[in-house]
Formats: structure tokens, sequence, C-alpha cells
């Protein structure tokens, strides 16, 4: 149920991106804004998926190192030099984390 609420989000805040970006007029487009939630949406549940499986705090802080490393690298191998999309990406990136960490603490065990 938890990787289904997340999906729900997710395609939520990919609309609602998609929908801000096309009323300020900034120059991203639709198929880059979709490119860039896959990744993030792919990244987020796979590290989620393994979270659940390790039980050391340790693990997890590489876990979420890996995910930072990875996003950093995906930005400047896939953005363009745009201050526009990279402000976007890490944007989406920040509200992502900020969206798995509130859905995981309403489904943590007491």
């Amino acid at each position: 149920m938890n990787m289904q609420k997340n999906i729900l989000i997710y395609v939520g805040f990919f609309l609602a991106n998609v929908i801000i970006v096309n009323f300020v007029n900034v120059l991203i487009t639709t198929k880059e804004i979709l490119f860039f939630h896959i990744f993030l949406a792919t990244l987020f549940l796979f590290t989620q998926k393994i979270s659940y499986k390790i039980e050391k705090p340790a693990l997890t802080l590489s876990l979420n190192f890996f995910r930072i490393a990875a996003s950093v690298v995906f930005v400047f191998l896939f953005a363009n030099k745009e201050k526009a999309q990279i402000f976007n990406f890490f944007f989406c990136y920040f509200v992502y984390l900020f969206s798995s960490v509130f859905v995981g603490q309403k489904t943590t065990k007491k």
C-alpha cells in the first residue's frame, strides 16, 4: 500500500509540475519533465524497496548518499546547462524526498 501511495503522489506531482511550468512559461518541455520524473520515481522507489530490507543505520545512510550521487550524475549527464532545468530537477528531488519521508512516517509501526 505504501508503494501505491507513493506512485499516486508522484503522478500527481508530475501533473502539477507540468501545469506550473506551462503557466510560468519556463523553457522546459513536457518530455524533459517526464524524463526527470521517471528517473526520480524509479530512484526513490528502488531505494525505498531496498531500505525496507536494511536494518543497519550506516547502510541506510550510504543508500541515501547513493541517491544524492546518482541525482548529481544524472543532472550533469542529461540536463541542459540551463538554470531552469537544474532548479526544476532539484526542486522535484526535494519534493520527492519530502513525500517519501512524510509517507514513511505515517506508515511506520509503533
